[in-house]
């Protein structure tokens, strides 16, 4: 590759080759945004840009993400004891979400890391919704 490297104590050249490279800085675009539970609730302004995406949403989850998740699979859980409202709960998400139901223009993807076995056999595994997990469990 060819680069230019130079070594430079001139303060005020370096204050240029600085502000030179926060111009180009400013004009990236981020390839991704992560969340961790300790800076989850950064993630809220960030959920109504969903409905703004032109392009295809990838997201990382231990499981399959309620915006993916198919009606037909919400409406089986709302057949289950402590769940009935479950569809109806699904639906205003995803209407809160992306604003009076315009979903974004590109696909959205779930990437799901599976635990390993022998955390699912030490029951280590978080569950979402976990009232509904369990036959005849009422909340």
């Amino acid at each position: 590759m060819n680069r230019l490297n130079i070594l430079t104590t001139d303060p005020v050249a370096v204050n240029v080759l600085e502000q030179e490279f926060n111009d180009f800085l400013a004009m990236c675009q981020p390839l991704m945004q992560i969340f961790t539970p300790s800076s989850f609730l950064k993630i809220i302004p960030v959920l109504g840009t969903f409905r703004k995406a032109k392009d295809a949403l990838m997201q990382l989850h231990i499981t399959p993400s309620l915006i993916t998740l198919p009606d037909a699979v919400a409406e089986s859980l709302s057949t289950r004891p402590g769940c009935q409202d479950f569809s109806e709960y699904l639906a205003n998400h995803k209407k809160w979400l992306f604003l009076r139901g315009k979903a974004p223009a590109g696909d959205i993807k779930d990437i799901i890391c599976l635990p390993e076995i022998s955390t699912v056999l030490e029951g280590k595994v978080p569950v979402p919704l976990p009232s509904c997990s369990t036959p005849g469990n009422s909340s």
